[in-house]
């Protein structure tokens, strides 16, 4: 069972500064446990070095994601603390697991009442506004700033904080922003082309800007992009596929992740990869049916699909 309750993992994890090992019980090592592909790289760092923080912040992943991982391993004995041989003498700064996942320096408090503001404004707002650009802003910058505000109201970062209505408001905020994204997307693509002016990037330039952008943790933006790409060379399977992707990675996307899959699958009908990735999104769905026959149809076109063989296992 996975975790996901950060305030559990906050208060059972052992503090920041601890350098973790692999457990030295051999009955601990070889229980009856299914470690996932994540759980297993995570383990492959694990050196009896690094400490926790240094884990986090060196991870693959995002930090929190990092952190459940983490913890998974630590809480069924998998890892354990490596005892200091000997104390150091000079006095070691403490660092806090909520400064090592605290987004930006922000003071918090400020933080919640700019996402109050901000809020209770949503009624009286339009796109351009609730963007923080002036009507005649241009694509490129209509982006930037799309970017720059769904990273700093991103709805994980309630993460830890004292309000519990903050996710639920940082949620409707991000909701808010990527509509007002898509309006004025959709206008700028709709105006005439005389207006429109030389595209600031390639379809091409977009899928590169994404990728970098999901190898950063940065998902919504990662999605804006393979959009993009896909918007403009729709008939492009894999910008579509990796949209789907991306999508899976931000809350409540996971409808549009399969819509954009599916779009893929008329592209490429012979991709066992695409129908082994509809079997995931049907499994985080709770879609056990759909899941199954999604993995069959990518084993009946690829015997040998390593991602549907193993997701119908897990099925059975």
């Amino acid at each position: 069972k996975r975790i996901d309750n950060w305030t559990r993992i906050r208060k059972e994890m052992p503090p920041a500064e601890t350098v973790l090992k692999l457990s030295t019980d051999p009955v601990t090592l070889f229980q009856d446990v299914e470690l996932s592909p994540q759980d297993r790289k995570m383990l492959s760092v694990i050196d009896g070095v690094k400490t926790v923080k240094e884990i986090v912040d060196s991870a693959w992943i995002g930090s929190f994601d990092g952190m459940k991982i983490l913890y998974l391993l630590w809480s069924i004995g998998v890892l354990e603390e490596k005892k200091k041989l000997f104390e150091k003498t000079e006095p070691e700064e403490s660092i806090s697991l909520d400064d090592i996942l605290q987004p930006v320096s922000e003071d918090e408090y400020a933080f919640l009442g700019k996402v109050d503001e901000l809020y209770l404004s949503l009624s009286s707002s339009n796109d351009y506004r609730l963007l923080e650009i002036d009507e005649d802003a241009d694509e490129e910058t209509i982006k930037k700033s799309y970017y720059r505000l769904t990273r700093e109201f991103h709805p994980d970062r309630s993460f830890g904080a004292p309000d519990p209505l903050l996710k639920d408001r940082l949620t409707t905020i991000f909701d808010a922003l990527t509509d007002a994204y898509h309006h004025l997307q959709n206008k700028i693509k709709k105006a005439p082309k005389k207006e429109r002016g030389t595209p600031a990037f390639s379809a091409t330039e977009h899928f590169r800007n994404g990728i970098e952008g999901f190898k950063k943790g940065a998902f919504p933006a990662a999605a804006v992009s393979f959009s993009s790409a896909a918007g403009m060379d729709p008939k492009n399977a894999k910008y579509w596929s990796y949209l789907a992707l991306s999508l899976t990675k931000v809350p409540d996307r996971i409808q549009d992740a399969e819509s954009a899959l599916l779009k893929a699958v008329v592209l490429e009908p012979g991709n066992a990869d695409h129908y082994a990735n509809l079997g995931m999104i049907c499994v985080m769905q709770g879609n056990k049916k759909g899941a199954r026959e999604r993995f069959q149809k990518a084993l009946s076109l690829d015997p040998g699909n390593n991602k549907a063989a193993k997701g119908l296992e897990k099925l059975t």
